[in-house]
């Protein structure tokens, strides 16, 4: 049962950020020309927060990825590996320069706080409207690079899952262990049933000839003895098949135990040998006591024969 996992959250296909801060309305008074700062204040604090949440998100969804792909209990020095690695490798390089980038959104915010404190407006021709002017261009270039460096982050997170996905998950096994436990547990319970079954049916034998002695006496006495021999063979191997079922109980509960806590195995890990005894161990059960059941049938249809020829 290999089992191939689709390694990263759903990327987004694009970021958007808000369109480079807007300036608030200027104000004309006389030959003066100003800014009233609470509003450039709220306008930059609000494309600053985008900025933060738009690269937290992204960079939560690349720690997902690279959490999942780690989790893999592999050396990893397989050439598929290899190139996965390096791809990893590009895809933090990326997130530091956006980190970087972020960080230098929020100093020129920062700086535009601290030289318009105390101030209620930005007038033409003074230092701070200089300053103001420096702070848009440095933003709206920040932001471009943001938003281009984040489109590339995208890319090169889908990029790095389909080569996982296609390149590394093919090369191994996975047991899913929730689904590997119910197989065994569908397995046991089948051969429960079969056994009850096989039970059953002998006790309506046993009951049958019972009937058909009082009928019949010894006027039949090949013909029951012929019975009695099928009857004691259906006893016998159902003494076979008992031990069969408690093994596979006894398989199913050290899987149980040995898996406790554990999502999937992968074929790298030194568990992979327990997993394919078991599953060895288990189809064994299977096929044995699925010939002991033939050889029932095989006694039981033989049995149904010679009580309808009594009956003709």
């Amino acid at each position: 049962m290999n089992l191939i996992r689709t390694y990263i959250s759903n990327m987004n296909a694009s970021i958007t950020l808000v369109g480079l801060f807007y300036i608030a309305m200027m104000i004309l008074t006389g030959c003066k020309v100003y800014y009233t700062t609470s509003e450039i204040h709220k306008s930059l604090q609000s494309t600053v927060d985008q900025v933060n949440s738009t690269l937290g998100q992204l960079t939560i969804q690349v720690n997902e990825l690279e959490q999942q792909y780690n989790d893999i209990p592999c050396d990893k020095k397989s050439s598929a590996f290899a190139t996965a690695n390096n791809l990893m490798l590009e895809l933090n390089n990326s997130v530091n320069n956006l980190n970087l980038l972020k960080k230098t959104v929020g100093n020129d915010y920062e700086s535009f706080t601290q030289f318009t404190q105390g101030k209620n407006k930005i007038e033409s021709g003074t230092e701070e409207w200089a300053k103001l002017k420096q702070t848009k261009a440095a933003m709206k270039t920040n932001l471009e690079s943001i938003q281009n460096q984040g489109n590339e982050l995208v890319s090169q997170a889908k990029a790095f899952n389909s080569f996982v996905n296609t390149s590394v998950i093919p090369t191994l096994q996975v047991c899913e262990v929730r689904l590997y436990t119910e197989q065994f547990e569908k397995a046991v319970a089948l051969l429960a049933t079969n056994l009850q079954t096989a039970k059953k049916d002998l006790t309506t034998f046993q009951n049958e000839v019972a009937k058909n002695a009082a009928l019949y006496g010894d006027s039949e006495a090949s013909t029951f003895s012929s019975i009695q021999t099928h009857i004691q063979s259906i006893r016998n191997t159902i003494l076979k098949m008992t031990p069969i079922h408690q093994n596979a109980e006894r398989i199913l509960s050290e899987f149980k135990t040995k898996t406790s806590g554990i999502d999937r195995i992968y074929s790298c890990s030194a568990n992979w040998e327990f997993i394919s005894k078991t599953e060895n161990d288990m189809n064994l059960q299977q096929r044995n006591f699925n010939a002991l059941k033939t050889a029932v049938q095989l006694d039981s249809d033989e049995i149904n024969k010679l009580i309808a020829g009594l009956n003709k």
